[in-house]
Order: structure tokens, then C-alpha cells, then sequence
């Protein structure tokens, strides 16, 4: 029922005040009825005296039409420009994440239909994949309403009817019979397009949704190593060129399998995508040729696909958004497969990965990153990956590559935080030592640098040292160092240290759902011979002890958190002075939180082998304090000495003279 309430200012200007109330079909759980009603009685109290005290309300208020949709979840990453220009400390890749719903084609599991959402706080609470019954609101400012007549009987005090063109009718119906009912994405998505194309609402303009449930969870951890049980990736890689508009790049089908492919150590190419793999997840992720197909293909630069109007020249083809121009790509991909290979076509949905390159900005900067990605893919998904390859240039980026199919597995950035002149921020892309920051590779042909601690930790690709997953409360004691031996990454799969600093998780478990905060401590050593591991590692961090915090666990579900680079740890002496860091240290701190102490980290030794770190907790920040803490054996401030060795105790141990008789 809707109750239109239409007054006039001071100034007699119309105004006009909207009450609903909500009679409809809702999912299971939801608030009842009565509840309902009693809510709406409420509102139209509120908005029955809001009539009597002018028109503020109905000027600052909104419309809302809300529509309620079930689809599967999609999230994609897109980069900033990669520009590189220190391998010390690279700028920033500002990401875009946004999310999809979309409805799946049920004769060939591809996607029929797909609309941009913003799920806002509970965005974090979604993976790539998860089935959602949401309801998705287009919010209407009383501008854009009164375009539609929405809400409102007249458009003036003199009583004339607004006169509307028939889209304008259209839309205004397609309104009032969607909101507050049960419609496909399809439905909504025709709905967004037309209120677009009217202008109704603005060109960015995302329906939004605060209260998606989730209907079901894919059991399936796509590519994520479990159990240490290996998987093999199957891939189609297509290299787009347009002959309509004589657009040629310098890459094709055939280069992109000489940096695709392994063709032994002696190759000219070892810096491959297949190496990347077989190598930096310790063999247990494979990428092997006979899996992975690659494909030159022709695509109109303008056209008309199922999804709409593209334009590959200047994009925005449907004129408010690029998701036409990315749709179309799996489109003529998936034609080119039915008329060149018609067998293999029925395989379209067991490929893994879809990787589609093209020269996006031949003509204008319409996309202007270098790629985009999905951010964590389940069996049966397109899980798709935009490349946009330079025209003039036969090397693709690699390592950028790695990183976006690093993203599908659920892999996110690798950050930093940084602090100069008194401020501090979060570097998205700050790790220098993990192709998911923004590692600078030596002679990209034959070198290549693998994941840092925690994600090779959240991917499954590596774990800790025995006994490596430790409290930092409960295995602990306090003013108590323990010792721990790490071997080099490259050496061995188990090879961290994993301290958990969450109070709140006494149990120390790496499989949990929920987060739980660590700090992961590692050894990265640069390997000499082409293509080894870690063989593309600046000379700045090699031999370096790094320390991540990470608040994910090894669930085989995406990450919700980026790990965060705290410091590179060296024993070097004079210790190597790094633009960006300064001189690297050999102790890291960590405050615990409460009145719980602190931790610090120390490098004792290191060999190009392994290294050993001690780690203590301590409740004081010196030893001082009294003749009992002097003399108890322990080091209660973790700086390495103990009792009469510490210089903080020398007051509190001189000899203590006999009492008088």
C-alpha cells in the first residue's frame, strides 16, 4: 500500500512525502509481519506529523526502489597504472574490488546475466561463488522520483498531470511493479539500464544491498592446496587482435606459449608461467602445456553481443558502463571454440582459468589498468582474467600475470605500512619481496621471485617448521627466549614461523574460518641458477628475515585480509641502509595488546641455508624495577641479557649489607 502525502511550503513549492507499507513475499527469517506492520505504523505516524511541520523531510528524503534478487556472487580486482619507477620501493597499484550478481545459464552453466552491486559492510562477508537471496535498492533523490512521477500525484500546486514520454512511463511502471518483489537479475538489470538511459539515475550509479543472505557455500576450494593434495590447472588463453579495426598487436598465440611454457633450464624463456608455478609451489600446482591451450583470435571492435552494445574503440558501448565490453570477450572467445574446435568447446566450463589479451587503449585510455582479475573462482565459474597487452611489445608481464591468476586462487595484495613525516598509510602493493606487491624481477627471461610467507601459507603451497605454530601467550613464557631454526624458503615447503597475537583465539588453529591475527616470520635466500626459486630476488632483500602479520587463515576459502610487511631483518654489519626503510634492523617488536607485554624477534645467525631467529615476550620495558626482578633468571625485557648482565639491573644488585646487631 502506498500513501502519497502532498503539501506546500512557505514558498508554495509542492513537496511530497512517501509512506510504504510493506505487505510481501520475504525470504525465510526475516522479521514477521506484525513486526512489519507495527515498523510501518510507526513511519506513517512520523511521516502523518512530518505533513504538519513543512516539507524538510520530503526535500532531504529519497525514494527507494528495492527489488529482491537470488544470484551468485562474483568479485573482480582491477589494478591502477603499473608504473615502476624504483625496483627499491615501487609506487602503489590502486585497486578497484567490486562485486556482481549473476544468474547462470543452466543448459551450459555460463552466465545469462550479470549486474554490478555494492553490498557495503557485508561485502567482507562474501566469497566469489556463494548463492544470495538479496534485496537490491535504487535510491532516487526527489529529483530523479519526480522524473518518473514516483511517489506524487502532480507535478505543480496548479494541478496540471505530468506529461511523460513513453520510456519515461515504462520505467515508472517497471518501478512500481518491481519494488518489493521477487524478480531475476535480468529484470533488475533491465530496470538499471533504463532508469541510465533516462538519466534517471547517474551513469556510476550501483543498486545497493545491506542484508544479503547466504543460500549456499561452495564446498569446492578451487585450486588452494589442501591436505597437500597437488592440482593441475586447465587454462584457455585467448590473444585477441581486431582485424575490423586493424588493430595488431605484437603479441600473439604463439610468443605467449614460448612465456606460457617450460622448454628446460638451458631456454632461452625460464621465466615462464609454468615455472612460476611448478616451482614456487613446490611442485604441488602444475600448469603443464598439455592442459593449457592458447588461441589467436579475431574480434569485432564494435558489435552487439547478448549482453548489449560494445564499442572496443572507446568503450561504454550501452553509454554508462565498460561491463558490455568485458562481457563480450567470452562471447566471441566461445564462438571461436564452436567453429575451430568443436569438441573441445564442451570443455568450456572444466577450463579452470580464462585468460582474455587485448590492446584495451588502441585508441583511447577507456580501461587504463593493466588488468583485472577474479578475486577467487569455484568449479564451474568462467573465473576470468583481463590482460591488457601493449601494442607494441611481444613480453607480457609475467610476473603481473602470476599476480592476477593469483588473485582467481583468492590471493590478495601484499602490502606495506609506511610512516614519513609523521603520517602513516597502508601501501596495497608495498611488499618488494612477493610478485603480489610489486616485486621488482631481475632479467624477467630467466629469473622469477615467489609468494612471501603468508600467502604461500594461505594458498597451501607452504606451512611451518615443526612446532612453527605457536601462541605467543601461551607458549611464551614471559622474559623466556625460545629459538627456532628457519630454513631458506627455497630449500624446503616448510619453513615459517607462525606466533598468533589474537587474545582472543587461545587455540592456536590454522584451519579456522574466523580470523585470527599472527605474525609469520621467514627466510627468503636468492637462488643463483635460472628459473630456481626466489632466483629474480634484488640483492637488497636477499638473505633477508621478513616479518608479515596476517590475519587469514589456511582455510582453502578466499582472503578476507592482505598481508602486511612489517620488516626485513638482517645481522649485517654495518647494517645495508634501503631508500624507503632506512637501515634495515635486527630486532622487530610487536606490542601485544592490554597489559600483555610485547614480543620481539631477533636474528641470531644466518647461513645461506637457514637462519635462527629467538623470540621472547616481555611484560617490562627494562629490567629495573627491584632486587627480585634482578636476580630471577630471566630476561624480563627480551633485550638479550639476563640479570646481572643487563646494565639496567646495576642499582638494584650491590651487595646488600648485614642488618645491625
Amino acid at each position: 500500500v502506498h500513501n502519497t502525502l502532498v503539501c506546500v511550503d512557505q514558498d508554495r513549492r509542492p513537496c511530497y512525502l512517501l509512506c510504504h507499507l510493506r505487505v510481501h513475499r520475504r525470504w525465510a527469517g526475516r522479521p514477521s509481519l506484525t513486526t512489519m506492520g507495527r515498523r510501518a505504523i510507526l513511519l506513517a505516524a512520523v511521516v502523518l506529523a512530518g505533513a504538519f511541520f513543512g516539507c524538510v523531510w520530503a526535500q532531504e528524503g529519497r525514494v527507494n526502489v528495492t527489488v529482491y534478487v537470488e544470484g551468485v556472487v562474483t568479485i573482480y580486482v582491477s589494478h591502477g597504472a603499473q608504473d615502476k619507477a624504483s625496483f627499491v620501493a615501487p609506487p602503489s597499484l590502486k585497486s578497484e574490488t567490486f562485486y556482481t550478481l549473476s544468474e547462470k545459464n543452466y543448459i551450459d552453466n555460463s552466465i545469462a546475466a550479470s549486474i554490478r552491486v555494492d553490498f557495503g559492510s557485508k561485502a567482507a562477508s562474501l566469497s566469489s561463488g556463494d548463492l544470495v537471496q538479496a534485496p537490491l535498492t535504487i535510491s532516487l533523490d526527489p529529483n530523479q522520483a519526480a522524473l518518473l512521477g514516483l511517489g506524487l500525484e502532480l507535478t505543480s500546486v496548479g494541478g496540471r498531470r505530468r506529461l511523460l514520454s513513453e520510456k519515461h512511463e515504462q520505467a515508472r511502471r517497471m518501478a512500481l511493479e518491481f519494488h518489493e518483489t521477487h524478480r531475476s537479475v535480468q529484470e533488475i538489470r533491465s530496470l538499471v539500464g533504463i532508469f541510465q538511459t533516462l538519466g534517471v539515475t547517474s551513469l556510476g550509479q550501483t543498486p545497493t544491498s545491506d542484508d544479503p543472505v547466504i543460500v549456499d557455500r561452495s564446498a569446492d576450494k578451487d585450486l588452494f592446496i589442501v591436505n597437500g593434495q597437488s592440482q593441475t590447472i586447465s587454462s584457455v588463453t585467448f590473444v585477441f587482435y581486431s582485424s575490423s579495426c586493424g588493430v595488431f598487436p605484437s603479441i600473439n598465440a604463439a610468443k605467449i606459449r614460448q612465456w606460457w611454457f617450460d622448454a628446460g633450464k638451458n631456454a632461452s624463456i625460464t621465466g615462464t608461467l609454468q615455472r612460476y608455478y611448478d616451482t614456487c609451489s613446490y611442485n604441488q600446482l602444475r600448469f603443464p602445456k598439455e592442459n593449457n591451450y592458447v588461441f589467436d583470435v579475431d574480434i569485432p571492435c564494435t558489435g552487439v553481443s547478448p549482453f548489449g552494445r560494445y564499442d572496443l574503440r572507446t568503450g561504454y558501448g550501452n553509454g554508462f558502463t565498460l561491463d558490455n565490453e568485458f562481457s563480450v570477450f567470452s562471447v566471441v572467445a566461445r564462438d571461436f571454440m564452436r567453429r575451430t574446435n568443436y569438441q573441445l568447446s564442451f570443455e568450456w566450463m572444466n577450463f579452470r582459468r580464462k585468460i582474455y589479451m587485448f590492446p584495451f587503449d588502441f585508441q583511447t585510455t577507456w580501461f587504463g589498468r593493466p588488468g583485472m582479475g577474479q578475486l577467487g573462482c569455484n568449479f564451474g565459474s568462467e573465473c576470468s582474467t583481463w590482460i591488457n597487452i601493449p601494442m607494441n611489445s611481444d613480453r607480457p608481464d609475467v610476473p603481473f600475470i602470476f599476480q592476477e591468476l593469483g588473485h582467481n586462487i583468492g590471493l590478495t595484495h601484499s602490502s606495506r605500512d609506511i610512516c614519513n613525516g609523521g603520517k602513516c598509510w597502508n601501501d596495497e602493493t608495498g611488499d618488494p619481496s612477493d610478485p603480489m606487491g610489486s616485486v621488482w624481477i631481475n632479467d624477467r627471461d630467466k629469473n622469477i621471485a615467489c609468494l612471501n610467507a603468508p600467502q604461500a601459507y594461505k594458498a597451501g603451497w607452504a606451512t611451518t617448521i615443526k612446532n612453527g605454530h605457536i601462541s605467543a601467550f601461551s607458549d611464551l613464557r614471559p622474559g623466556m627466549s625460545r629459538d627456532f631454526v628457519l630454513p631458506a624458503m627455497a630449500y624446503n615447503k616448510s619453513n615459517m614461523l607462525r606466533i598468533v597475537t589474537d587474545q582472543g583465539k587461545a587455540v592456536v588453529d590454522e584451519f579456522v574460518e574466523p580470523p585470527q591475527r599472527a605474525l609469520f616470520v621467514s627466510y627468503r635466500v636468492r637462488q643463483n641458477a635460472s628459473g630456481t626459486y626466489d632466483s629474480a630476488l634484488n640483492e637488497i632483500w636477499n638473505n633477508r628475515i621478513w616479518v608479515h602479520q596476517f590475519d587469514d587463515t589456511a582455510n582453502g576459502m578466499r582472503s578476507s585480509w592482505s598481508p602486511v610487511v612489517l620488516s626485513a631483518l638482517t645481522d649485517d654489519i654495518p647494517a645495508p641502509d634501503v631508500p624507503g626503510w632506512g637501515p634495515l634492523p635486527r630486532n622487530f617488536t610487536q606490542q601485544l595488546p592490554a597489559d600483555l607485554g610485547g614480543l620481539i624477534i631477533r636474528v641470531k645467525s644466518k647461513t645461506p641455508l637457514a637462519a635462527t631467529v629467538s623470540v621472547c615476550r616481555y611484560l617490562k620495558a627494562n629490567e629495573s624495577g627491584s632486587y627480585e626482578i634482578c636476580s630471577d633468571g630471566l630476561d624480563n625485557d627480551c633485550d638479550g641479557l639476563v640479570d646481572a648482565m643487563d646494565p639496567d639491573c646495576a642499582n638494584f644488585l650491590i651487595k646488600r649489607l648485614p642488618p645491625p646487631c
